[in-house]
């Protein structure tokens, strides 16, 4: 019986290991999932194009970053025109601490025409939140709970043409277990020095290089009681 306990006891702290373990998600891996739905059992996808009953995906790579967007106006990046926004929402099947996420192609203008984009991301359908790039080159900011926080660029694929415009943010959400997340696009600031006309006219869009989905911790919590019961269950059980 003590055997059977001990294996039960290291069964449970693989089990748990393998629970708390982060899960990158890759643009790849959205795209994927969106057109084959048992690709993944730990998340889904939804999109949707204001422009388009059907919203497909498409990957864009610039700078050596490769993310998903949805094919609509522009291929491979999740657009804002004309008062409305692209999407891709993840939805995960257990709630889920959001470790990081990166966005490609976010650029503060002149770049293409952009002008400074806005990136909205809404979480359990409720919360939105938005990271947007300002006048300062290689600084976006932060904006979640009220509060405003500055964030740097990857290094060396900042805002400038032909970089990826890449950033990551780590522990965006803190401990706040996440069922679903929105990413969207919201109206950008126009500057200037953009063309003859010294106004940029090429709205917010970017996409989404990846998601760190990191198990809510009452989730394997729960298991762990379970478990423990199991193996105290076995411990009093007598041989036969």
């Amino acid at each position: 019986m003590r055997g059977l306990t001990k294996t039960l006891s290291v069964s449970l702290c693989g089990l748990l290991a393998g629970l708390a373990q982060a899960q990158s998600i890759s643009g790849t891996d959205i795209r994927n999932d969106y057109y084959n739905g048992s690709y993944s059992a730990s998340f889904s996808v939804m999109a949707f194009s204001p422009w388009y009953a059907t919203a497909d995906l498409g990957l864009r790579s610039q700078d050596g970053f490769t993310g998903v967007g949805v094919q609509g106006m522009t291929y491979g990046e999740i657009d804002w025109r004309n008062d409305a926004s692209e999407s891709i929402t993840l939805t995960f099947t257990a709630p889920t601490a959001i470790g990081s996420f990166a966005l490609g192609l976010l650029f503060n203008g002149p770049e293409y025409n952009d002008v400074r984009e806005v990136a909205q991301i809404t979480i359990n359908g409720t919360e939105t939140h938005f990271l947007s790039t300002g006048a300062t080159e290689n600084v976006a900011i932060w904006s979640h709970g009220g509060a405003s926080t500055s964030v740097s660029y990857t290094g060396g694929a900042g805002t400038h043409s032909g970089q990826g415009g890449a950033i990551s943010l780590s522990n965006p959400f803190g401990n706040m277990a996440v069922s679903t997340m929105t990413f969207a696009a919201a109206p950008g600031v126009s500057g200037g020095g953009c063309g003859s006309s010294g106004v940029c006219t090429n709205q917010s869009d970017y996409n989404v290089a990846s998601v760190t989905a990191v198990p809510e911790p009452q989730t394997y919590a729960l298991m762990l009681a379970g478990l423990g019961a199991m193996a105290f269950v076995a411990r009093r059980r007598p041989v036969g």
